[in-house]
C-alpha cells in the first residue's frame, strides 16, 4: 500500500471573524495549501443553471462551534437523499457537525437558486473514523445524508430530481466528469471537468486526474453506462496527494449500492442482511432553525442595503451587514436556532425601510441605523420582500 500525504477537501470557512479574515483576504482558511491541479487548470464554470447537473450539484454547508463552517459538495441521489464525502460533517478536530444545509445550484452568496435543504440524519460506514489520519481513512470517506423538505414544502427531488448511482464491480479504467465547488473560484461558483482520466487504485479508492481543489469533497464523480446514455455516479471526491499528484475518489462499492438502495428506496439500514459492510447512523445534528431572508422586488429597480443583528452559535449576539440586495434577488440574512432578530434595509439614498424599534452600530459604517425587532413564527423561514422603495 502506497504511504502518501493527504489532505481532506473540505472548505474550511470562519464567517465574520477577523482572526480568520487576517489569515486570508477571502476569509478561506487553508485552501492555497491544499490542491492538486494535474497540467493546466482543466475546470470549466457550469454553463447553465437549468442543466441537470447544474440543480441536482449543490453547497453542502455543515456548521460548529464559534460560528465556522465547513463548505463541502453534495449530488442529490433521491427525493430525500445526497450523496458526500464523510469528513463534510466533521471539522478539523474530529468534532461532528452541529446543523447542515444543502443547498442545490448554488451560485452566489447568500442566494438560494432551488431553495435549501437541511440535513436530518446522515449516514456512514462504520469504519470511517474523523480522527484517523491514515491513508485507509479514505476507503471509507463517503456518506449518504437524508434531509428534509424546503421551505415551500417540496422535497429535493421534487425540487431539482435526482441522479442514479452505480456500485461497479469491475472498474480498470474510464475517463469520469466531476461537478462541484472549489475553494479557489469563489467557494460558491460550481464548476465542472469532463473525460478525466481515471484508474482503478484498489477495490475503494479510484485515482483520477480530475483537477480538484478545497471545497470539492463530496463532489460526485459521473461515468456514462455502457449499455444507456445515461451517467451514474460511481463515486465521490474525498482526497488527495501532493506527494505523487494523485486526486482520489471514494468508490461506491456493490455493497454500497445495496446500502444507499435501502436508503433511498424506504428500507433503511436495518432491512439489510447478510455479509455486507457495516454502516451507522447519526441524527444529533438535526436542530429546526429559523430564517429571515429579504427579497428586493423594489419598484425602483435598484439595489438594496441591509443588516441583521442575530444570535450567534458562541451564544454572543452580533450586528453583520450592510449586505447589498440587487433587483430581483432574495438573500438569507440569518440562519439561527434563536427565532430572535433586529433588520436593518436602506435604499441607495439612505432612506430606512423599516420601522424603528432601535438604533444600533453597523460594524464599518458611519453613525447609527434603525433596526426593527423580530421573530420568526417557529422554527420556519420569514421573508421580508420590499416593493415601493419611493
Amino acid at each position: 500500500m502506497k504511504h502518501l500525504s493527504l489532505w481532506l477537501l473540505t472548505g474550511l470557512i470562519a464567517l465574520s471573524s477577523c482572526e480568520q479574515q487576517s489569515q486570508s483576504q477571502n476569509g478561506e482558511v487553508g485552501i492555497i495549501d491544499s490542491s492538486v491541479i494535474i497540467g493546466r487548470d482543466d475546470r470549466k464554470p457550469s454553463p447553465n443553471a437549468n442543466t441537470i447537473y447544474t440543480r441536482r450539484a449543490g453547497l453542502l454547508v455543515s456548521h460548529f462551534p464559534n460560528n465556522k463552517v465547513n463548505h463541502c459538495s453534495a449530488t442529490a441521489i433521491g427525493q430525500n437523499h445526497i450523496l458526500t464525502a464523510a469528513h463534510c460533517f466533521y471539522n478539523d478536530q474530529g468534532l461532528v457537525t452541529t446543523r447542515a444545509f444543502f443547498y442545490p445550484g448554488i451560485t452566489e452568496p447568500r442566494t438560494m437558486p432551488r431553495n435549501r435543504f437541511q440535513v436530518k440524519v446522515f449516514h456512514q460506514p462504520w469504519d470511517y473514523y474523523a480522527d484517523d489520519d491514515s491513508f485507509k481513512r479514505f476507503y471509507y470517506d463517503i456518506a449518504v445524508a437524508e434531509v428534509d423538505v424546503d421551505g415551500d414544502g417540496f422535497t429535493l427531488g421534487r425540487r431539482v430530481g435526482h441522479h442514479g448511482y452505480w456500485g461497479i464491480r469491475n472498474f480498470s479504467s474510464a475517463p469520469l466528469t466531476i461537478y462541484g465547488y472549489p475553494g479557489d473560484k469563489g467557494g460558491y461558483a460550481q464548476y465542472y471537468q469532463e473525460n478525466c482520466n481515471t484508474e482503478n487504485f484498489n477495490s475503494y479508492l479510484l485515482s483520477t486526474e480530475c483537477d480538484v481543489y478545497r471545497g470539492q469533497s463530496g463532489s460526485a464523480a459521473f461515468m456514462k453506462h455502457p449499455d444507456q446514455e445515461n451517467f451514474y455516479a460511481i463515486g465521490v471526491v474525498s482526497g488527495e496527494s501532493s506527494d505523487t499528484m494523485e486526486n482520489f475518489i471514494t468508490r461506491i462499492t456493490p455493497d454500497r449500492q445495496k446500502i444507499i438502495d435501502a436508503l433511498t428506496r424506504g428500507g433503511g439500514l436495518s432491512s439489510l442482511s447478510g455479509e455486507i459492510e457495516r454502516w451507522y447512523s447519526d441524527s444529533t445534528l438535526y436542530k429546526p432553525t429559523s430564517r429571515v431572508l429579504v427579497k428586493n422586488i423594489c419598484d425602483r429597480q435598484e439595489t438594496l442595503h441591509a443588516a441583521i443583528y442575530s444570535y450567534q452559535e458562541n451564544g454572543d449576539w452580533k450586528v453583520e451587514g450592510f449586505f447589498e440586495i440587487q433587483p430581483n434577488q432574495t438573500i438569507e440574512l440569518m440562519n439561527s436556532t434563536n427565532p430572535y432578530y433586529r433588520l436593518a434595509v436602506y435604499t441607495p439614498n439612505g432612506r430606512s425601510l423599516v420601522r424603528e424599534y432601535t438604533r444600533m452600530l453597523v460594524p464599518g459604517s458611519n453613525g447609527a441605523f434603525i433596526f426593527n425587532e423580530g421573530r420568526v413564527d417557529g422554527a420556519k423561514d420569514k421573508t421580508y420582500a420590499f416593493v415601493t422603495c419611493r
